[in-house]
């Protein structure tokens, strides 16, 4: 009898036990769960911030395109009634036909101007709804599983409208107007100019020197505006080098002065240097393994010309970003590549062609870098900062690349002890 009542003892406490495990595993499993909804979330409505800090940003930067052209339309403007003021009294038939030819053209560039205005209105229209949704999501309380999925979709569906907002034909059409825009009208405005004054000096040579004037000032007017638009972060951050020295390239047939191909020849070689950072970039990233930003923990499998494949430290899984991707949202990381593959690898790095360094191809390098963060990362407050440190540490360890580093950053003052 005792015997018996020892046993079912045991096997009370066995049972007891056993049932004390069962309900710690449910209370881990269920504290495992509100942990993952809880980190699931967080990071959901992190992304939601930051959505909406994009959307800012996008909007801010369409009104300030817009409101370029404006400017730059209204200043062609008032040059090319200026110049019908001073010519008013002239009865030359050539005179008038000239600035008839400019008020016309000018008015074809007016309604390329008002369509990127119109554009511009559905763009913010499209993105309204947009923004609503997003502060509703922000608003939110993820506690369960259901409301979480809920929201992740919703998320997702937010960024997909984005980039639908962000490829529409509005855009581009704002966009192309920003681009072309100011070398086109005051092209115009300089071509109306320096016609009417080859008119005068039929009659009289003395306004030779106004001419060549005009005309000097008509060519930095072709070279700087197509400088501008090949190298402005929207349309460099497309990454097509060789299209753009082309299109550089061919802009030298429109002027005759030395001192405005040397100024073109110049952005090809800017373009040069960012172009074989590029490569040394997808020829030597793979192992690198970021440690800031927003991609914290991951691994690069492999890099090409494409763009990069990455692991993820929390699902294990591959994902892929598209090099122009890469140097748009990750400036952090794209530090990282400068730091570890560049500014710190001089006795250790390697060219994209696979070549150990030397002083000119590392200095070359950390100038490439330097004018990346420029180009690439120009809506960065911080790049600027970054890009000058680089290109004078370049310059203070190789002094022979000074003559380089002027042409790749002109407006920089150079000194050879900064880097010692």
């Amino acid at each position: 009898m005792r015997k018996s009542v020892v046993i079912a003892e045991a096997l009370c406490l066995v049972g007891a036990a056993a049932i004390g495990l069962i309900y710690s595993d449910r209370l881990n499993r269920e504290r495992e769960r509100r942990e993952h909804i809880e980190a699931t979330g967080a990071k959901a409505l992190s992304t939601v911030r930051e959505l909406q800090g994009n959307i800012r940003r996008f909007s801010s930067k369409l009104d300030l395109m817009v409101a370029e052209g404006e400017k730059c339309f209204a200043s062609a403007t008032n040059k090319v009634a200026s110049l019908r003021r001073q010519w008013e009294k002239s009865t030359d038939g050539e005179v008038r036909q000239i600035l008839a030819e400019a008020e016309s053209k000018l008015a074809e560039e007016g309604t390329q101007l008002v369509a990127a205005r119109e554009a511009k209105a559905r763009v913010k229209s499209a993105l309204e709804p947009l923004v609503a949704e997003l502060a509703e999501i922000e608003g939110m309380s993820i506690t369960n599983a259901a409301t979480l999925a809920m929201v992740v979709q919703r998320v997702v569906d937010c960024s997909d409208s984005f980039n639908a907002v962000k490829q529409s034909q509005d855009i581009a059409a704002i966009v192309g107007m920003s681009s072309r825009f100011r070398s086109h009208v005051d092209a115009i405005v300089m071509d109306a100019a320096y016609a009417l004054h080859q008119k005068v000096i039929i009659y009289d040579p003395a306004p030779q020197t106004v001419v060549d004037n005009l005309l000097d000032e008509k060519e930095d007017y072709i070279v700087r505006g197509k400088i501008e638009s090949v190298m402005s972060l929207h349309v460099l951050g497309t990454l097509q080098w060789e299209k753009f020295k082309g299109m550089l390239l061919e802009a030298e047939k429109a002027v005759t002065k030395d001192k405005h191909k040397t100024l073109l020849h110049d952005a090809v070689f800017r373009i040069d240097l960012m172009e074989s950072v590029h490569k040394l970039f997808a020829a030597n990233a793979k192992g690198v393994v970021f440690h800031k930003g927003k991609l914290r923990g991951f691994e690069v499998l492999s890099s090409d010309g494409s763009g990069l494949r990455l692991l993820s430290p929390d699902t294990k899984k591959e994902e892929r970003i598209p090099w122009q991707v890469f140097y748009a949202r990750h400036h952090s990381n794209m530090n990282e590549l400068v730091v570890g593959l560049i500014e710190k690898a001089r006795t250790t790095g390697k060219t994209a062609d696979g070549v150990g360094f030397d002083d000119e191809s590392w200095g070359c390098a950390m100038l490439g870098a330097a004018l990346t963060f420029t180009h690439l990362c120009a809506d960065d407050p911080t790049a600027w900062v970054r890009s000058e440190q680089l290109a004078k540490a370049a310059v203070g360890q190789c002094p022979t690349i000074s003559a380089k580093a002027e042409r790749a950053f002109p407006n920089v003052s150079f000194d050879i002890e900064d880097g010692n």
